[in-house]
């Protein structure tokens, strides 16, 4: 049981990772399209603006990091992460936010006809790379993390695990 908790926590605290990157990637993503834009820019409209955009997108970032971390369970249950590539992980993470954010953008648009491709394929390419960006932060924290917990552990443990001592 105590590995079903601690896979759901897991699960849960990178759900709570994406939210907070997509949340950031969004407010600043909002503020700068919207400079671009060349319209009128006034500051705290602008502001509160992004702030509303950036909890949609951040929430949204959340649903898509529970969808990423099934997709770990299945895909890297077994590795550690200083054996992964970044750049892998990274794709893994692309692909699964282009997924879900399809799934999510035509059940939006159901109901709207006709359908709106250069939008369907500008937010999927959008949300794509955010999830490869965020996924690819995800394991560089991770392998961090593992580092830090090996030089913590002490010489003797570091050489036994990289395989250089003897058992």
């Amino acid at each position: 049981m105590s590995t079903l908790l601690g896979r759901l926590r897991g699960a849960a605290m990178n759900a709570l990772f994406w939210g907070a990157a997509w949340f950031g990637m969004g407010f600043v993503l909002h503020l700068v399209f919207r400079a671009l834009s060349g319209g009128r820019f006034v500051w705290p409209y602008e502001l509160y603006s992004a702030l509303h955009m950036a909890v949609d997108i951040g929430v949204t970032g959340a649903f898509v990091g529970a969808g990423f971390s099934a997709f770990i369970a299945a895909n890297f249950r077994k590795q550690r992460a200083e054996k992964l590539s970044p750049w892998r992980f990274a794709l893994g993470g692309s692909l699964v936010s282009a997924l879900i954010m399809q799934v999510v953008l035509l059940l939006q648009d159901y109901w709207i006809w006709p359908f709106d491709l250069p939008r369907f394929i500008a937010y999927t390419g959008i949300y794509s790379l955010m999830g490869g960006a965020t996924a690819f932060g995800t394991i560089k924290l991770a392998q961090r993390a593992e580092d830090i917990d090996l030089l913590e552990s002490g010489p003797e443990e570091l050489s036994l695990h990289r395989g250089s001592g003897t058992a």
